[in-house]
């Protein structure tokens, strides 16, 4: 039979049965183009959420990274945390010392404190000190509570 010539109506049916290859791609690339019209803004949306998530992950990195401004006036390239470069050589005059207190001592005054058991006998004693100086307005703690009392934070210790 010759392509050109029509089909018979006989025949038309032997080659839909058989599958023509050719109808059959063209149906489905048709399909494709008519699903893909229908869900163009769908499409278009998760194209930009998969962008947004990339960039959004490429921030995170870059902060996760960032060095404060005492850094970036140096003259040395910051390195990052990911293994890039070696590690910093420790300083030969550190390595004896013990490490440096982070603050200044300062001082906590007295004060309720949450707590699941009951206060201790000492605990009340420095609360009915405190309030007879006029630093609480309740005469007893209140349950569930203790009395924390003054105390330096970031203190020396007494050993040196």
């Amino acid at each position: 039979m010759d392509p050109s010539e029509p089909p018979a109506p006989g025949d038309e049916a032997k080659e839909t049965a058989s599958g023509d290859q050719g109808e059959e791609t063209a149906s489905v690339t048709e399909r494709a183009k008519r699903w893909r019209s229908k869900r163009k803004k769908i499409i278009k949306g998760v194209g930009i959420a998969v962008v947004a998530v990339a960039v959004s992950g490429l921030a995170l990195l870059l902060a996760r990274n960032y060095r404060p401004t005492d850094e970036e006036e140096t003259e040395e390239p910051a390195t990052s945390d990911m293994g890039f470069s070696e590690p910093e050589p420790a300083d030969e005059q550190d390595e004896g010392l013990p490490p440096e207190r982070p603050m200044s001592p300062q001082h906590v005054s007295g004060h309720l404190m949450k707590t699941n058991g009951q206060p201790s006998e000492a605990a009340k004693a420095a609360y009915a000190e405190a309030y007879a100086a006029g630093l609480v307005e309740e005469p007893e703690i209140p349950p569930g509570y203790t009395w924390r009392q003054d105390y330096e934070r970031y203190g020396e210790d007494d050993e040196n």
